[in-house]
C-alpha cells in the first residue's frame, strides 16, 4: 500500500537512507535503535536489513520473531 512497515524489508537501501537521515537529524549522544522484524513471508533479507540498519548508525538493533502467519 504505502511502502512503509513491514515493506521496507524488501529494499535495504532505502532502510539505510532512513536511518542515515535519522543519525543526521538527531544529536549524536542521542542513540538510535531499530525493531526489525525477520520478514513478511521471505526472511532472505533479514540479514541485508540488519546490515543496513548497522551502517546507517543504529546502535541498538532488536529482531521481532513473529509467529503470525499472513
Amino acid at each position: 500500500r504505502s511502502g512503509g512497515g513491514a515493506m521496507l524489508l524488501a529494499d535495504p537501501s532505502l532502510l539505510n537512507r532512513i536511518v542515515c537521515a535519522v543519525r543526521a537529524a538527531v544529536p549524536a549522544a542521542v542513540p538510535v535503535s531499530a525493531k526489525m522484524r525477520l520478514g513478511i513471508s521471505d526472511t532472505s533479507r533479514a540479514i541485508d536489513c540488519a546490515q543496513a540498519l548497522a551502517d546507517g548508525g543504529v546502535a541498538y538493533c532488536a529482531a521481532d520473531v513473529d509467529g503470525g502467519a499472513r
